[in-house]
């Protein structure tokens, strides 16, 4: 999917303007203070508590912050991603940090390998609305889903806030940063999502 591409492209723009340009334990570090600082809320829909004795999976990988929080706190981790490069960065991270009963794979989330009642904790950011069929996805996710798990669904919508107010965000960032022609095509996909 080009898709997948830009939003890669909007990851490593975010990485790149903290100054970063490698892949390191010490930038991942740096990175994920970043991220979860931009996205507080995150962290309240999967404490350390919660996954301490969960077998998880994680569809759609982005950058890895989240899916390295979940491997690190969780009984198991499988991270699933069909993009190759997110999947290469979250096996980086898995053995940066050396996480035993951690895992990431290609998948597609709207025909996943794993058998019926597989997981207890399920979660996927902002990535099921890029799946062709998003019921799929989601019927994929109850599927793989044990009785009584739980699963944590974002997806991005199209008329909130957010969007709303995007356009006057990216003048404001003209504003004080300047203008390129990578902040167009960022924007073009902030604006998609």
């Amino acid at each position: 999917y080009p898709l997948r591409r830009q939003r890669q492209m909007c990851i490593r723009d975010s990485f790149r303007r903290l100054g970063l340009k490698k892949i390191t334990p010490y930038s991942l570090e740096v990175f994920d203070t970043w991220y979860f600082n931009h996205y507080p809320y995150l962290k309240k829909y999967f404490s350390k508590d919660s996954l301490k004795d969960q077998r998880v999976l994680e569809i759609g990988l982005g950058f890895g912050s989240v899916g390295e929080y979940l491997a690190l706190n969780s009984k198991e981790y499988t991270g699933v991603d069909l993009a190759t490069n997110p999947v290469r960065l979250m096996q980086k991270r898995i053995q940066f940090k050396k996480i035993k009963n951690a895992i990431a794979q290609n998948e597609n989330a709207v025909n996943l390998t794993f058998k019926d009642n597989s997981f207890d904790f399920i979660v996927s950011i902002g990535c099921l609305h890029h799946t062709p069929n998003l019921s799929s996805s989601i019927n994929e996710v109850y599927r793989v889903l044990k009785p009584g798990g739980q699963a944590v669904i974002m997806i991005y919508a199209k008329y909130s806030i957010t969007s709303l107010l995007l356009p006057f965000f990216y003048i404001i960032d003209l504003i004080k940063n300047g203008f390129s022609l990578n902040k167009i095509k960022s924007f073009r996909r902030f604006a998609y999502d």
